[in-house]
């Protein structure tokens, strides 16, 4: 499984704390697209979907939620509850996103623009795409 934490630079100052991350550096794909997910209602999941060619990082600003990663072999579960911490999630990954919290916002940055035509929304159709790739 190639999903992964990350741990992003933190500076603690007398009048707050900042959170930085690099492009390529910090965060290892060239985001072209950033998109956030808030007041997720009690018992509500996201994304339960894969993509053929996107990158996906993820990151919790505020409040925690639950990330499963599933590359066709492999599952995890990664708890995301900290603003200095988030996944990459390669390409290929079907991704579910749950047990939000009310005040959860889920900052997603993606390696390429929004194709609808790329993702895969059906489980079974990506177990059936993983098994042609090996």
């Amino acid at each position: 499984m190639n999903s992964r934490m990350i741990l992003f630079h933190q500076i603690d100052e007398s009048d707050g704390s900042l959170v930085y991350m690099e492009t390529l550096k910090d965060i290892p794909i060239e985001i072209k697209r950033t998109f956030y997910i808030f007041s997720t209602p009690e018992g509500a999941t996201r994304a339960n979907h894969a993509n053929k060619t996107t990158d996906f990082v993820m990151i919790s600003l505020n409040g925690c939620c639950k990330i499963t990663t599933d590359d066709g072999k492999e599952k995890h579960v990664f708890t995301l509850n900290d603003p200095k911490s988030g996944i990459h999630v390669p390409k290929m990954t079907w991704i579910k996103a749950f047990d939000f919290s009310l005040d959860c916002i889920l900052l997603i940055f993606a390696n390429e623009i929004y194709d609808k035509k790329k993702y895969i929304d059906n489980y079974d159709d990506f177990m059936k795409e993983c098994k042609l790739l090996t």
